[in-house]
């Protein structure tokens, strides 16, 4: 049963969580948790994935625990959306899902499965990667010179 969503701009974990993700990112670390209190804690890499026989560089999304009381609300789903959508790395990566109704999810939200993975994975480039892969078809076609 799924209660009322909750309204992320005013959620304090959810802005704190973001305040520290966007910390991960500028740091050196390769590999984190962020942690947002008990309602909030994802485990990250910045990582590299082959697809097309090109090693692309990643966010992985290892790992995403919701704290009980925030569950079937939309958080997992609304995470990850803004973890993707703050990704300066070529596709967001998101393993092994566990949960169901969050995989049906993402797939609603153009995310592509992880065809050979035994345990669910999806993944999705992002904005960056998909301006630069068709500016660079642009070029390979003769359409900018």
């Amino acid at each position: 049963m799924t209660t009322n969503p909750i309204n992320l701009d005013k959620s304090k974990p959810f802005q704190k969580f973001i305040e520290l993700f966007k910390v991960f990112l500028e740091s050196k670390l390769n590999r984190q948790w962020v942690v947002s209190g008990t309602t909030i804690q994802v485990y990250l890499r910045k990582g590299h994935h082959a697809f097309g026989g090109k090693l692309i560089s990643t966010l992985d999304i290892a790992n995403i625990e919701i704290g009980e009381r925030s569950r079937r609300k939309g958080l997992g789903t609304a995470v990850i959306a803004k973890l993707h959508e703050l990704n300066p790395y070529e596709v967001t990566y998101v393993e092994n899902i566990l949960n169901g109704p969050l995989y049906e999810s993402l797939m609603k939200r153009d995310w592509i499965n992880v065809s050979k993975a035994v345990i669910p994975c999806v993944y999705k480039p992002t904005e960056m990667y998909l301006k630069s892969f068709n500016q660079m078809r642009e070029v390979e076609n003769g359409s900018i010179p």
